[in-house]
């Protein structure tokens, strides 16, 4: 029921949507379900048969989630136990990160199996944040900046906001230079790859693309600068206000 789904999906053009609910048993890394059922699901609903349309997945992995409680109950449960020795009380960070370490795992299970498929197949993976201000994090976060969250500079806290992505396929893709994109960016370079047609939605981003590579809430990023949203320049927020209205 978050964010409304069950309605929101369908709109979309979900014919599906799974919830943890269908999931087997004895799947939860702390009440979360692991990265390594999630992508057994996704192979689940993959047939590999070329008879079949196109299809498309979209999934949104919780195991690294918010809480991290690194007691020593949890930290004993999981597999890694990866050590930060030089900062004190971080054991809520060893606990994320002992958790991406499973993750690499999961995802490199998920890749090994679709490289088998016969069914050309494209996958995109991507995150949406860092943890963000929370206690368990401060002495982390001040070893990395040298200062506290509270003095970071625009530039320095974008980093946090900031995530890796990767395009893969289990066929050969043309080469790729994007450096830096943003999700609605993303969404579109997906389906170019995809040949897939665009609506005339995505045709108005990827005109927009052309000038701005990324946009975040507060900023948007060009190929010669990048403005907050106090400094952007007149005509580059016309053609923003335009984007928004489409949205």
């Amino acid at each position: 029921s978050f964010y409304n789904r069950g309605a929101v999906y369908p709109l979309l053009g979900f014919d599906r949507f799974i919830t943890m609910e269908e999931f087997p048993e004895g799947n939860l890394v702390d009440q979360f379900i692991s990265d390594k059922a999630d992508y057994d699901m996704i192979l689940n609903q993959l047939p590999d048969s070329a008879e079949i349309r196109p299809g498309f997945i979209f999934s949104v992995t919780m195991q690294n989630h918010f809480p991290y409680h690194g007691t020593e109950e949890n930290l004993a449960n999981l597999r890694y136990h990866i050590k930060l020795t030089n900062i004190i009380n971080s054991e809520d960070v060893e606990y994320f990160l002992s958790k991406l370490r499973e993750s690499d795992d999961a995802l490199s299970y998920l890749i090994e199996r679709l490289k088998s498929r016969k069914r050309p197949t494209l996958l995109v993976f991507f995150g949406d944040h860092l943890p963000g201000n929370n206690s368990g994090f401060n002495n982390f976060y001040t070893e990395l900046f040298g200062k506290s969250l509270a003095e970071l500079d625009f530039a320095q806290t974008r980093k946090l906001y900031e995530t890796p992505y990767f395009i893969w396929a289990n066929y050969k893709l043309p080469s790729l230079d994007v450096p830096l994109t943003s999700g609605n960016f993303l969404g579109l370079k997906t389906c170019q790859l995809a040949n897939c047609d665009l609506s005339p939605y995505y045709s108005f981003l990827s005109d927009l693309n052309r000038e701005v590579i990324a946009l975040g809430n507060r900023y948007a990023v060009c190929r010669d600068s990048t403005y907050d949203q106090d400094s952007i320049p007149d005509e580059l927020s016309s053609k923003l206000r335009r984007y928004w209205a489409y949205q």
